[in-house]
């Protein structure tokens, strides 16, 4: 198994814009089947408090990850910005979740962000 660690410049709030990024970077290092991909925290959205953009549709991108695990045959650990049913004591509508998405694509597990930034 090897890891693959991507870095790249986050497309402010654009998710379809770092789906495209991290896209032809993963096809450019070619992982093979059973590799491991991490993905920048909060990947898709950048570190946005605008949480009716950035928490808007986390089936979008959940159901990105599942495409490319499955699509590769990775195992993928990415983050995204998830709206919460009942806003915390502190007032925050969102959370950051941590997933880890299987091979097949279905999610093998998940944490939200003890210590999220305000």
């Amino acid at each position: 198994m090897r890891a693959h660690l991507l870095q790249y410049d986050i497309a402010w709030e654009d998710k379809q814009a770092n789906h495209e990024i991290v896209d032809r970077l993963l096809h450019g290092c070619r992982p093979s089947r059973g590799d491991l991909v991490v993905l920048p925290e909060m990947f898709d959205t950048g570190f946005s408090m605008r949480t009716e953009r950035t928490g808007a549709d986390p089936e979008k991108s959940l159901g990105f990850l599942a495409d490319i695990s499955r699509g590769l045959g990775v195992f993928v650990v990415a983050s995204i910005p998830l709206p919460l049913t009942e806003p915390t004591e502190d007032g925050r509508d969102c959370c950051n979740r941590a997933y880890v998405v299987g091979p097949e694509g279905g999610v093998l597990g998940s944490a939200n962000k003890i210590h999220p930034y305000s």
